[in-house]
C-alpha cells in the first residue's frame, strides 16, 4: 500500500509537469499558459512532496495511508483542477491573446481529461493481475477484454509492442545515439534538424501530373493515425535550459540552421516510460485503444465517452450555435481524442464522424422505436465502427499497400466477407509503425489549407501554419467552414509519398505569431525515434526479408534508391547502421506514389494484425459478436463516400473519394445501410 501511494505521488509530480509546463503549440518559447502553470507548480509540487514525507513516516501503516491519500491527495486535485478554470478564464480575459492563440484553450482539456486517470494509470496499467473478463456485446472503450486470454492486448494504457528488440545507446534507456547536449557516448548521430535541413535544402520536387489521389486521403490517414496511437510525453522543465534533465531530449540547431537563427535548441521532453523499472528496458506507453474503434470519436475511456454524450436517444453533444458541428466543452473543442483541432482538416473528419453517429442513432430510434440512450447508443457506435473498418480496408489499405499485397497475407476483404478471428495474434500498435512507417503521411502534407465553396466553386487557400489548433476557418461562415474544408480536401490533389517536406512542418510548425516561436516535425520524427530506441534503417530491412545498405562509401546508389536521394543520405550519414528508420523509409522508391517496402512492410504486420487479432471486427464470424452475411455484406459495401453524401449538402462526388481522376456522381447514389437488419 506504502509503495503504491508512493508511485503515485511520483506519477503526479510527473503529469502536473506533463500537462502543465507542456508548451500547448509546440514552441521553444515560454507561452502566457507555460507562465501561468508552471507558477502554480510551485504550491502543488510543494504539497506533493510533503505527501511522500509523511508517507515515509507512517511505518506503513494502511489506515494512516489511507487517511494520507483520502485527504491531501484529493486537495492536491483539488487544486490544479481550481487552477486550470482559474488560468483558462484568464487566458480567454486576456487582451495578449489574439486569434492565432486560440488553440491554447484547447490544451486545457488535455490537463482535465487526464488528471481523471491518473489514480487509474498507475495503478492499473502495470498490474500483473489481469481484469476478469466476460464475452461482453459491445467494445469496452478501453478495449479491454477484447482478447479474453490476453485481456490487455490492444487496449488503452499498455506499453507499445515491438518488432525488434529497442536500441537504446546503453542497452537500457539512453536514447539511440546519445544525449546530443551530454556527449556521454560512444558514437554521435547527426542532429535531428541537421537531417532536417539537408533534406529540405535539396529541393526534391514532386510531380502532381503522375498522382492522382486527393488530399482527403492524407487526413484520413491522419484521423486514423490518431485511432491507433497517442504517447504523452513526460515531466521535464525547459529541456532547452535543463538539457540535463534525464527525461529531456532536446534537438540541437546546427550554427548555420537558415531558419532557426536565434536558438541553438528545439525543445522536446522524452516520452512517458510504461512500467519503468531500475534496470529494466524502457518502453513507451501508448494512451489510446490500438483496435480500430473509433477512439476518436467516443475516447479510450468512459469518463471522456460521458462527457461527450447527451445521454438522450444514444445522441453525441453537438455545438448548439452551429449547424452540427463539434461541441465547445469547458471552453474548447471536445470529441474522442483531444488532439482534434491539430488542424482544420482533422475537425473537419472529426465533424463527419459526429454526424454521422446521431444519423445512424436517429435512424435506430425511429426503426427500433425504443428509449433507451445506452441501446440506441452502443448500437449506433457498433455500426459507425464497422463502417469505418470497412473504409480502411476497402478504400484506404488497397491504395497504401495495393490489393496483392493484402490478398497474399488474407487480409484483404472480398465482397462476400467472412474471416476467422485469431486470439493468438496481437493487435497493439507497434512502435516503430507509431513512431515511423505510419508518419509516411508527413510527407504528403501541403502548404496551403484549401476551401471550397460549394456553390460558388471557388477555392480559397491558407497557410497552414496559421491554421495548427485554431479553428477559425472551421467556424467561418457561420459553420460552413467544415463543408468548404471537406470539398477542399476532395478536390486537391495531394504529393506522392518522399522527402517532399513542407516548410510549414520543417519549419513554422505550431507556429506561434505572438512570441515569433516554432518547431521542426521531421526533426521531431527523427528525434521520437531515437527517444524510443527505434533500432536503425538497415535493421528492419532485414527483418522485412529485403536487401540492407552494406556501404555508403560507393557513389552508386541501391536499386530500392534514387541516385539524388542516395547522394543525401551519403552527406547526412557516415554509417548505414546510423540511417533513422523514418529517413530510410521516406528515401526509398515509392509504389505508385505510395510508401516503398520497408514501410509497407512494416505498415502491412500492423493492419494485419488489426483485423485478425480484434475479436469485434466487423467481417468475422464464428464470434457471440459476429454479425450474419446480410449484416456483414451491407457494412462492408459501406464508402467514406456515403458518409459524406448523407451527412452534409455536397451533391456530387467520385465513387472513391481518396481519388481525383474519374466522373463524379449525384450524392443521391449511396450504398445506404439499413438499420433494421441489426435490430
Amino acid at each position: 500500500m506504502q509503495l503504491r501511494l508512493l508511485t503515485l505521488l511520483s506519477a503526479c509530480l510527473f503529469f502536473v509537469d506533463y500537462v502543465s509546463t507542456m508548451c500547448p503549440h509546440g514552441g521553444t518559447g515560454p507561452t502566457a499558459f507555460s507562465i501561468a502553470m508552471e507558477k502554480r507548480n510551485l504550491e502543488v509540487f510543494e504539497q506533493i512532496k510533503q505527501l511522500q514525507s509523511e508517507v515515509f513516516l507512517v511505518n506503513g501503516s494502511v489506515q494512516n495511508i489511507k487517511l494520507i491519500r483520502d485527504s491531501t491527495l484529493a486537495k492536491i486535485l483539488g487544486t490544479i483542477k481550481s487552477d486550470i478554470n482559474l488560468i483558462g478564464s484568464s487566458l480567454k480575459n486576456s487582451s495578449a491573446m489574439d486569434k492565432n492563440n486560440n488553440h491554447i484553450y484547447a490544451q486545457l482539456d488535455y490537463i482535465i481529461w487526464e488528471i481523471s486517470k491518473i489514480d487509474a494509470l498507475v495503478q492499473d496499467a502495470c498490474k500483473t493481475i489481469f481484469p476478469a473478463c466476460n464475452a461482453t456485446e459491445h467494445r469496452l472503450y478501453s478495449s479491454e477484454c477484447n482478447n479474453l486470454l490476453n485481456p490487455r492486448w490492444g487496449a488503452a494504457n499498455i506499453g507499445f509492442r515491438r518488432l525488434l528488440p529497442a536500441a537504446y545507446e546503453d542497452g537500457i534507456g539512453v536514447p539511440r545515439g546519445g544525449f546530443p547536449f551530454l556527449g556521454q557516448t560512444n558514437r554521435s548521430l547527426p542532429s535531428a534538424r541537421f537531417i532536417s535541413q539537408e533534406i529540405t535544402k535539396q529541393n526534391l520536387q514532386w510531380r502532381r501530373q503522375e498522382f492522382g489521389y486527393s488530399d482527403l486521403f492524407t487526413a484520413f490517414g491522419q484521423f486514423m493515425s490518431h485511432d491507433f496511437s497517442f504517447s504523452p510525453e513526460g515531466k521535464a522543465n525547459e529541456c532547452c535550459k535543463n538539457p540535463t534533465n534525464p527525461e529531456c531530449f532536446p534537438i540541437r540547431v546546427p550554427e548555420d540552421d537558415n531558419h532557426f537563427t536565434s536558438t541553438t535548441c528545439l525543445d522536446l521532453r522524452r516520452t512517458v516510460p510504461f512500467c519503468n523499472m531500475e534496470g529494466k528496458i524502457r518502453e513507451q506507453m501508448n494512451a489510446v485503444t490500438s483496435v480500430i474503434d473509433a477512439n476518436t470519436v467516443y475516447g479510450s475511456d468512459e469518463t471522456q465517452a460521458l462527457k461527450i454524450r447527451t445521454q438522450v436517444d444514444g445522441l453525441l453533444k453537438v455545438n448548439p450555435n452551429f449547424d452540427r458541428l463539434i461541441p465547445i466543452l469547458n471552453g474548447s473543442l471536445s470529441a474522442g481524442d483531444m488532439r482534434l483541432t491539430e488542424s482544420p482538416m482533422l475537425t473537419t473528419l472529426h465533424t463527419l464522424f459526429l454526424r454521422e453517429h446521431n444519423r445512424l442513432a436517429g435512424k435506430l430510434k425511429k426503426k427500433s422505436k425504443s428509449k433507451d440512450d445506452e441501446f440506441i447508443y452502443q448500437k449506433a457506435r457498433s455500426l459507425l465502427i464497422a463502417e469505418l473498418q470497412s473504409i480502411v480496408y476497402n478504400e484506404y489499405l488497397p491504395i497504401l499497400l495495393g490489393a496483392q499485397l493484402m490478398k497474399s497475407r488474407n487480409f484483404y476483404i472480398k465482397p462476400n466477407p467472412q474471416t476467422v478471428y485469431n486470439n493468438t495474434i496481437n493487435p497493439s500498435t507497434t512502435n516503430s509503425f507509431a513512431t515511423a512507417s505510419f508518419r509516411f503521411g508527413h510527407t504528403m502534407v501541403m502548404d496551403k489549407v484549401t476551401l471550397k465553396d460549394p456553390a460558388l466553386f471557388n477555392i480559397s487557400q491558407f497557410p497552414l501554419h496559421e491554421n495548427f489548433f485554431n479553428p477559425n476557418l472551421y467556424h467561418s461562415e457561420n459553420g460552413q467552414g467544415f463543408v468548404q474544408t471537406l470539398l477542399g480536401l476532395m478536390s486537391v490533389q495531394s504529393k506522392m509519398v518522399g522527402p517532399n517536406f513542407s516548410r510549414e512542418i520543417t519549419d513554422f510548425l505550431y507556429f506561434d505569431k505572438m512570441l515569433n516561436t516554432s518547431s521542426d516535425l521531421l526533426a521531431k520524427n527523427l528525434q521520437r525515434g531515437r527517444d524510443h530506441g527505434i533500432p536503425g534503417y538497415n535493421q528492419f530491412r532485414e527483418l522485412c526479408g529485403l536487401s540492407k545498405i552494406k556501404s555508403l562509401s560507393t557513389p552508386i546508389p541501391p536499386s530500392f534508391i534514387n541516385r539524388r536521394r542516395w547522394n543525401v543520405l551519403r552527406q547526412m550519414y557516415s554509417s548505414p547502421e546510423d540511417i533513422d528508420l523514418f529517413v530510410g523509409g521516406v528515401m526509398e522508391k515509392t509504389r505508385k506514389g505510395m510508401p516503398g517496402p520497408t514501410f509497407t512492410c512494416i505498415n502491412a504486420e500492423q493492419f494485419e494484425a488489426l483485423l485478425k487479432g480484434d475479436r469485434f471486427f466487423f467481417t468475422h464470424v464464428g464470434e457471440k459478436t459476429s454479425y450474419n452475411f446480410q449484416q456483414r455484406k451491407q457494412l462492408n459495401r459501406r464508402r467514406l463516400r456515403d458518409i459524406i453524401c448523407e451527412n452534409t449538402a455536397i451533391q456530387r462526388a467520385q465513387l472513391n473519394v481518396f481519388k481525383t481522376r474519374g466522373w463524379q456522381k449525384p450524392c443521391s447514389r449511396v450504398n445506404s445501410l439499413d438499420v433494421s437488419l441489426f435490430l
